[in-house]
């Protein structure tokens, strides 16, 4: 539901940008604040850590890209890349970590019981 008004106030927003309404160039210059709003529908509405980890990323790419689109920042893909990597990679840490847990923790290996110490095998008895 939230992502259909979302969906409908989007399209609202472009059509008055169409109809000339708003300034001009103002939905260029503003698209990022939806990612941010989403981001923020998704830590409050969030369910568990996934959700508000998402929620914390699209947060933090609107603010980069709204800065960028403001002027105030002038950080390129060709920069900005390497932060993909590391998103995907604290995902793949969460992933990970989470089946661990839901294993439980590892059973401690039993020791291995010999008919003998290892002083009687010294002496060949």
């Amino acid at each position: 539901m939230i992502a259909g008004l979302i969906i409908i106030a989007v399209g609202a927003v472009l059509l008055l940008n169409q109809l000339g309404i708003f300034p001009h160039g103002i939905v260029v210059h503003f698209w990022p604040v939806a990612l941010i709003v989403v981001g923020l529908i998704k830590i409050f509405n969030g369910k568990g850590r996934g959700e508000w980890l998402a929620g914390g990323c699209l947060i933090v790419g609107g603010v980069l890209l709204q800065t960028n689109s403001l002027g105030i920042t002038h950080i390129t893909l060709s920069q900005a890349w390497p932060m993909f990597i590391i998103v995907v990679g604290l995902m793949v840490v969460r992933i990970r970590s989470r089946e661990r847990r839901a294993e439980g923790p590892r059973p401690q290996p039993t020791p291995i019981s010999t008919p003998f110490t290892y002083s009687e095998a010294a002496k060949g008895t």
